[in-house]
């Protein structure tokens, strides 16, 4: 009889589980890379087929108005409106150009240098933001 000497059963399954453990490791690396692209991927084109106003900045113009300025960081162009509690006047809807930045102006207005007040942006299809300033 010949005499073969190989591992122990015990080596055998301690090898078989690093091995194991080392493939979940690597599987689950690639997986979290490929998901994370993905959800990368899908942001990208959500953003790149609609509009994304903000409200940049309110400022209080030469007549006395407030001018609301709406920045589009979108693809596509987007149709705004503004609104600001205490103005009675102004704010009609306009078409801001992707890209670019549209200026609303608010007439009569009953709000004062130093007070706080609220800017609401409305967006057709993506709903209403609000942004607070202080008048200067």
């Amino acid at each position: 009889m010949v005499n073969k000497k190989a591992i122990s059963p015990v080596v055998a399954t301690a090898l078989l589980l690093v091995v194991a453990v080392i493939a979940v490791v690597g599987f689950q690396g690639w997986f979290g890379g490929f998901i994370t692209n993905m959800q990368s991927d899908a942001d990208l084109t959500a953003q790149s087929t609609t509009g994304a106003n903000e409200i940049d900045t309110a400022v209080k113009g030469a007549a006395g108005e407030i001018v609301v300025y709406v920045m589009n960081n979108g693809a596509v162009d987007v149709n705004s409106s503004v609104a600001i509690s205490g103005c009675t006047a102004g704010g009609d809807s306009a078409t801001v150009a992707a890209g670019s930045s549209e200026a609303f102006s608010l007439t009569s207005c009953s709000i004062v240098t130093g007070e706080k007040f609220t800017v609401v942006l409305s967006t057709d299809g993506q709903g209403s933001k609000q942004k607070t300033f202080v008048l200067n």
